[in-house]
């Protein structure tokens, strides 16, 4: 199945990226485990990788920067902006189904956090493998324990032997898929949600007082847990219930 005439607009030389929103995915990796074991399941792989990149559902690319020397090109599904995604005028935006690329075309695929959000996973991931060239490389992440987020389009929380079946049927073979984090991450990750959820509650004047209080208290022990957190990333903990997964995969 092709994709629309003119799609394929890597006949320029690769050049390295910028991307501004590199330095604040490093940020929030200090702050945020989530965005931390993504960064650390993903660094080594991208930034090694050579040629036509294509990211499905790029949001505001985050990860965009540790691409070095690749022709990149994005697209994302047209509601994205509902979610205050800004548009980008490099991204390629549709409608959510067939991909706007040419078969065999691209060296690697990315995406990371997407594949929940996809009403039709097998789908998504066999036009994945239709835009790939003989054996192109699938890289992506996908969760595993995480809140419900991107209302009503957060759909599907995936298990390795879901990845592993979902992958098999849409062609994909040499199937590599690490955890991110321990259970240890985990339990890390719900204490400090619970916490920064209970601070954007709407309260009381006295109780957000008290609030303010309570938190400075608090810092000690919550530095405690994200650090035992990021050291967990190390493998410190039961790989059984992880944050989710970095997947690897080839055509």
């Amino acid at each position: 199945m092709m994709a629309a005439p003119g799609t394929d607009l890597y006949r320029e030389k690769a050049k390295p990226i910028a991307s501004p929103s590199g330095r604040s995915a490093i940020w929030r990796s200090l702050v945020d485990l989530k965005v931390a074991s993504i960064l650390l399941s993903i660094h080594r792989i991208l930034s090694t990788a050579r040629g036509a990149v294509l990211e499905v559902g790029c949001g505001n690319q985050p990860y965009r920067f540790l691409f070095k020397d690749v022709v990149y090109r994005a697209i994302d599904h047209s509601r994205s902006e509902q979610f205050t995604f800004v548009r980008k005028p490099d991204v390629t935006y549709f409608d959510g189904s067939i991909f706007p690329v040419d078969d065999s075309s691209h060296d690697l695929v990315f995406h990371s956090e997407v594949l929940e959000h996809v009403e039709d996973p097998e789908f998504f991931l066999k036009e994945c493998h239709r835009i790939l060239r003989p054996r192109g490389c699938l890289v992506f992440t996908a969760p595993l324990n995480f809140r419900f987020h991107y209302i009503p389009y957060d759909y599907f929380r995936f298990t390795p032997s879901g990845l592993r079946l979902l992958l098999t049927k849409a062609g994909f073979g040499d199937i590599e898929i690490t955890p991110q984090g321990t259970d240890i991450t985990t339990v890390c990750h719900k204490i400090l949600c619970l916490f920064f959820r209970w601070l954007r509650e709407d309260v009381g004047v006295l109780l957000r007082a008290s609030r303010l209080v309570l938190t400075l208290l608090c810092l000690p022990f919550l530095a405690g847990v994200h650090l035992t957190g990021l050291l967990s990333l190390l493998g410190i903990g039961s790989s059984d219930d992880p944050l989710g997964y970095r997947v690897v995969a080839y055509k």
